[in-house]
């Protein structure tokens, strides 16, 4: 995630960052990069972290609490499976809050097959068996992305089917394809669910 920051060019000093389940080394580089007053950490469960990230706590099935066009970048890495609510609202928001210029990196396990998700008090082992985690109430399918996510973002090849230099790939071991398939950059205009995009 780091490395798709720095090569893209989308984090740089005094941009204003939101991070959901900040990972303590990008977290510490982002703050060194833009100043901890731009950095703003959040998790549901923010007492599992290091102080010195300043994590606060946030339920992201409130995320109309969330500020609009408020930060240059979000930025969440496996957390949207965990989210028990309407998945295209979340998402809605998140965009809300990027400002005009700003953009949105996030990934999230998409596995073989379709789309399934339930929000009732099922078991930890069919958790497990249906979606791939046992605190997981989605899983996102490769059959049928078009029909999940790309209802509400305009999937195409500047957003989606990431692609790494190969000599970063070689270099880190990384398995490309899984990054490709798993890995989004999405900006302002991406998200289909706008008056603008509906207005035409």
């Amino acid at each position: 995630m780091m490395h798709l920051l720095e090569s893209r060019d989308l984090v740089r000093p005094g941009m204003r960052i939101l991070h959901f389940a900040p990972e303590q080394g990008i977290g510490q580089r982002l703050m060194e990069i833009v100043g901890p007053e731009n950095y703003e950490a959040y998790d549901l469960f923010p007492g599992i972290y290091h102080e010195s990230l300043n994590v606060k706590e946030f339920d992201l099935t409130q995320a109309s609490r969330l500020r609009t066009e408020a930060y240059d970048l979000i930025l969440h890495a496996h957390v949207l499976e965990h989210i028990p609510c309407y998945i295209a609202a979340v998402l809605w928001h998140l965009q809300r809050a990027l400002t005009a210029t700003g953009a949105h990196l996030f990934c999230m396990p998409v596995l073989p097959g379709r789309h399934e998700s339930d929000f009732n008090p099922i078991t930890e082992q069919d958790r497990l068996r249906r979606f791939g985690q046992k605190d997981h109430v989605r899983r996102f399918g490769v059959e049928d992305m078009e029909m999940t996510l790309g209802q509400v973002f305009d999937l195409n090849a500047q957003n989606s089917g990431i692609k790494l230099d190969p000599a970063i790939v070689a270099a880190h071991n990384i398995d490309a394809a899984e990054i490709e398939r798993t890995v989004f950059l999405m900006r302002k205009d991406d998200l289909l669910l706008s008056e603008k995009r509906m207005a035409v």
